[in-house]
Order: C-alpha cells, then sequence, then structure tokens
C-alpha cells in the first residue's frame, strides 16, 4: 500500500485532484470532475486538497487509520514470536538437560 501511495503522489506532499483522476484512468474509472471532487471532499478530513497517508489509507482499506492501533497490532504480533522462542528454548533446555543425565550414566567397564 505504501508503494501504491508513493507512485500515486509523494510521501510529503500527498495525492492531489490530478494524481487522482490519472489513477483512476489508469484502472479503467473515469470519473467525471463532480465525481473526483466528491472522493477528494469525503476523504480529505484536513481540507489542504490532498489526500494524506492516513487518509488515503481509509480510502483504500474502509477503515480510520490509527497508528497507535497499528503499532498495538504490531506489538502483539511481536509479545507471540517472544513466547514462541521462550517455549522453544525451553525446549532446548530441557533437551540439554537429557542430554547431560545421558553423559553422567555411562556404563561402567566390567
Amino acid at each position: 500500500m505504501d508503494s501504491t501511495f508513493n507512485r500515486l503522489g509523494s510521501k510529503y506532499y500527498g495525492i492531489d485532484i490530478n494524481n487522482l483522476r490519472a489513477f483512476c484512468e489508469r484502472c479503467s474509472f473515469y470519473p467525471t470532475t463532480a465525481q473526483t471532487d466528491a472522493i477528494l471532499r469525503r476523504f480529505d478530513h484536513n481540507g489542504n486538497g490532498r489526500l494524506d497517508w492516513a487518509e488515503y489509507y481509509e480510502l483504500v482499506t474502509g477503515t480510520e487509520y490509527v497508528e497507535n492501533a497499528v503499532m498495538e497490532e504490531d506489538s502483539a504480533e511481536d509479545k507471540e514470536k517472544a513466547v514462541e522462542v521462550e517455549e522453544d528454548s525451553a525446549e532446548d533446555k530441557e533437551k540439554a538437560v537429557e542430554v547431560e543425565e545421558v553423559k553422567v550414566r555411562e556404563p561402567e567397564a566390567v
């Protein structure tokens, strides 16, 4: 989604009405000026005449972009991965203990 946003406009400037119209036409949708204006008005919450990243995100996904929510999702995934690593580490420690026990119980020479 990031690369599409950057191709449509600019990371710092955003997507203006001309970029939006050109994108629609590349997708075989030929909006009237009124329709393009309506799309821009609907999603341009700060009224600067361009779609910034959060506004573009809402246009594409239909949900509001909330930076903290995205960070919380990433954090939850990181926690799950950490638990998996801890479980793997615990299993490795158990195996290491088993190997040590086997080494300690070497058979006595007869």
